[in-house]
């Protein structure tokens, strides 16, 4: 009976394919520049290859505690513990990463694709790219080679389990704090690809309902709008559009400096010196809830000549995107025949016609 046995185990064990590493094929991280608490390493050399984890370091030595067995205490010299080979891993001691926790650490900006930032977190691995969504990164810190400061789990197995949180823009720590990134991706695609001269998405937005320049709050220079619903899409260079006096007509825009994100909603901080349009324009329609809306007419129908006049009106209301240069270019309407012997109505204007 123990003969059969034995015998199945080797006929199985050449069917079964080898011990696999499965990285994606970027390769086992470099080794540490620095050392800081919470790290394992795996001895190279010695009799107790065992694995222990960094819980202090001083100035010329580390201790740690083995992962397994009774948890004995280990003292290793941080130059030896740092020592590399010719491929970047370690020569004495191999570097396993880090248990399953936050830790502090650096990222860096490599490209922008769509609504999405391709980040590198050296500590975590140079070489695998991480995507985190842009409208969660400060509106300042969403350029490529922008370094930045969060907090993330180092211990994770693959991106989308690092929960990266509280991204802070910061000037670059150095090589000799950590690694250089090293992604191999396409070079960086604009922000915002595609974008409309128009309409949702061309980053430019109305307000509905605008108290006046003087009464909006001025902060470090810079005037605060709030955007209920977080328009999407925003970056710096974009326009709030508003009514200057508090009226009902859209007279000039503030410049979009940067925008910080709001439990509800984003706060907009504009430049304090407020441009005005060569014409105002209506502001007319239902208002929507949230006190803004984008805006509908091409920036090039902003500066335009006396016989031209952009549409008052949003779309929606006109039904139609076109925009008309002139009152003589349309034809001119029948008034409707009234059923009753009282005086006839006129016939009401299209929306799309300049006052």
């Amino acid at each position: 009976m123990a003969a059969a046995g034995k015998a199945y185990v080797s006929r199985t064990k050449g069917l079964s394919p080898p011990a696999q590493t499965k990285d994606g094929g970027y390769g086992p991280p470099p080794h540490p520049i620095r050392l800081r608490t919470g790290m394992k390493f795996w001895p190279r050399v010695g009799k107790r290859k065992r694995p222990f984890v960094l819980h202090a370091i001083r100035d010329t030595h580390a201790l740690g505690t083995r992962i397994d067995g009774e948890g004995e205490t280990v003292r290793v010299t941080v130059a030896r513990l740092l020592a590399t080979r010719p491929d970047g891993q370690g020569a004495h001691y191999q570097f396993l990463g880090f248990p399953r926790r936050r830790y502090r650490t650096f990222a860096t900006v490599h490209s922008v694709d769509g609504d999405y930032a391709i980040l590198a977190l050296p500590e975590w691995h140079p070489r695998r790219p991480v995507r985190f969504p842009l409208r969660l990164l400060p509106a300042e810190s969403r350029q490529p080679g922008t370094w930045l400061r969060c907090v993330a789990d180092l211990g994770a197995p693959v991106a989308a389990h690092l929960n990266l949180a509280e991204p802070i823009r910061v000037p670059d720590p150095g090589a000799d704090v950590c690694h250089r990134p090293a992604l191999a991706l396409p070079a960086a695609a604009p922000a915002h690809p595609g974008r409309p001269a128009a309409g949702a998405g061309c980053g430019d937005i109305v307000l509905a309902r605008s108290p006046g320049l003087d009464a909006l709050a001025r902060r470090g220079g810079l005037i605060d709008v709030y955007a209920g619903e977080r328009p999407a899409g925003m970056s710096p260079g974009d326009r709030v559009y508003l009514s200057l006096d508090g009226g009902r007509q859209i007279t000039g825009y503030l410049v979009l400096e940067r925008a910080e994100i709001r439990p509800m909603g984003l706060l907009l901080r504009c430049q304090p010196a407020a441009v005005a349009l060569d014409k105002p324009i209506e502001l007319a329609g239902e208002i929507q809830q949230n006190g803004w809306r984008w805006r509908w007419w091409p920036r090039n129908h902003e500066h335009h000549n006396p016989k031209e006049s952009p549409c008052p009106n949003p779309p929606s209301r006109c039904g139609s995107a076109t925009w008309p240069t002139s009152t003589e270019s349309l034809p001119a309407r029948a008034p409707a025949p009234s059923k009753s012997s009282g005086p006839t109505r006129p016939a009401p204007q299209s929306p799309c016609l300049a006052p």
